[in-house]
């Protein structure tokens, strides 16, 4: 869980480009950071500076509650949700051009 937002953002993309059928080992720009950043010309800064605060922010819950499955269980369905909603709305965006 300690690294629990970048885990989630890595495994559902390579999972998001096995459904595009893509080749996961070649270079893409199709993580949420990313999309973020490129497409939606939220400053790098800004992107990097909310994954630090939401990742310190689970990091600190976890350290808070004694219901660590749970609480893993609870975070990650969340962002994985969050994960899903994003895409489905800002994936349209994404230059089909990857290097």
């Amino acid at each position: 869980m300690l690294l629990g937002l970048y885990g989630v953002d890595s495994i559902l993309t390579i999972l998001h480009r096995i459904l595009l059928k893509e080749p996961i080992f070649k270079p893409h720009r199709k993580h949420l950071y990313q999309l973020m950043a490129n497409e939606l010309k939220i400053p790098h800064v800004w992107v990097s500076s909310i994954y630090m605060l939401i990742q310190a922010l689970i990091s600190a819950g976890l350290l808070m509650t004694t219901y660590h499955y749970w609480y893993a269980i609870l975070v990650i369905s969340l962002f994985c949700g969050i994960y899903v909603l994003f895409m489905k709305k800002y994936f349209h965006l994404h230059h089909c051009t990857d290097q």
